[in-house]
């Protein structure tokens, strides 16, 4: 984690500091108050703070759950800085030309290479926490309780139930053109839901 963030970093300072024409007309187009984008921002910042359904789960497997508020204040300022720090520099460096995701921006070569990959991993290694709620609540729907059981092996049920809502949200990311704006719909509709309904 710490490597991407320098990575990106380091080309942001690069791209914003060069001198080149390109670059002078990609920080000319910059806006820093664009009214019809902020639904946009908005949902993808609910997003960005949309592992909060976690939190209980992760307060519960604390050695000392008493220390949970502190831990959770910290992180989350830590992640608010580290998300206001990279989305504003990259948007200096690269002005309306920055992509959904930001790593679509830096150079190909072998460190950034490494980035996209350990980002990918980053990715896919939290996937399963950030989908335990959803799939919590998924298991309690009075009609997945009525699907068969193996009574030899119980936990197939669940296996296979889980192994199709990932494929099923595998094959949506993939097959989604605009992922900002998807990220906007996702964030503030699963954030209403959840808000709403889980407690």
């Amino acid at each position: 984690m710490c490597l991407t963030f320098s990575v990106i970093l380091h080309y942001d300072f690069y791209f914003i500091t060069s001198d080149s024409e390109e670059q002078k007309e990609l920080t000319s187009l910059v806006k820093l108050f664009d009214i019809a984008h902020y639904p946009l921002f908005f949902g993808i910042a609910i997003l960005n703070f949309e592992g909060h359904p976690v939190a209980l789960n992760v307060q519960a497997s604390m050695k000392y759950p008493k220390r949970f508020q502190f831990v959770f204040i910290v992180s989350a300022f830590t992640i608010s800085l580290m998300v206001i720090t990279v989305s504003s520099l990259s948007y200096l460096a690269y002005g309306s030309e920055v992509e959904d995701l930001i790593t679509l921006n830096l150079p190909h070569n072998d460190v950034t290479t490494l980035v996209r990959l350990l980002y990918s991993f980053g990715l896919l290694a939290s996937f399963p926490l950030q989908l335990f709620p959803c799939l919590n609540i998924i298991e309690n729907f009075k009609c997945h309780k009525r699907l068969p059981n193996c009574e030899s092996y119980p936990v197939i049920k669940f296996l296979v139930s889980r192994t199709m809502i990932v494929i099923i949200c595998g094959f949506i990311s993939v097959s989604v053109p605009k992922f900002g704006v998807f990220l906007d719909f996702i964030g503030t509709l699963s954030g209403q839901y959840y808000a709403s309904f889980s407690q």
